[in-house]
């Protein structure tokens, strides 16, 4: 990942991030988050937390429950820090594919968030990711993953991504023990960045 493009554009990314709503960005599998946000004290790991939009949904909507939010660029995470402000998110400066502080925690999560996270390492570390994220996940809890998929090579330089494709990543997950059970493909930017489109999935350990 390359930190430095979300350290120096931080503020910028803070606000384009924060000015976009939860539900409508995560629509197609709100529906099997719910349960989770009904369960008492159920707990949530958002990876490449941001500024911190997603975080603070959980712990607002959640029922009592446990937010970790992992950000490894400094600035941004110290953000989203900011922008919870009181809330009960446990803020993590950390990275996969490893995720040690986050594994130090000794705890077990109902939904893991990866939300354009994956294409910001080499794709040698997908499967190890994966494994720390399936090592992580509560038997019964699910991961979202969304790819971000873009033309723009300079673009993609600047951020220090790769493309990933489908099939990377379902082969990957299945080696690592999830199972898909949702998956939305080629959907069109939020920003109305044509070059870029969104594929979305959702796993369980099998």
């Amino acid at each position: 990942m390359s930190q430095d493009y979300y350290n120096i554009h931080a503020y910028d990314l803070a606000n384009q991030y924060q000015a976009v709503d939860f539900e409508y960005l995560h629509a197609h599998w709100l529906h099997l988050l719910k349960p989770y946000l009904r369960k008492a004290q159920a707990r949530f790991l958002d990876v490449g937390a941001g500024a911190g939009r997603d975080a603070v949904y959980f712990a607002l909507n959640g029922n009592d429950p446990y937010v970790v939010a992992v950000e490894p660029a400094a600035t941004l995470k110290r953000m989203g820090e900011a922008y919870s402000g009181s809330l009960p998110i446990h803020w993590l400066e950390d990275s996969l594919p490893r995720l040690f502080f986050t594994e130090q925690l000794g705890t077990h999560f109902d939904v893991i968030l990866l939300s354009s996270v994956l294409n910001h390492l080499p794709i040698w570390a997908l499967r190890p990711s994966l494994y720390r994220v399936t090592q992580l996940l509560l038997q019964g809890g699910i991961v979202m993953i969304s790819l971000r998929e873009s033309e723009d090579a300079q673009d993609n330089k600047q951020r220090g991504v790769n493309n990933i494709s489908i099939e990377q990543l379902l082969h990957a997950a299945t080696c690592e023990g999830l199972s898909c059970i949702y998956q939305k493909e080629a959907q069109a930017d939020f920003f109305g960045r044509d070059a870029i489109k969104w594929h979305v999935f959702v796993f369980q350990v099998q």
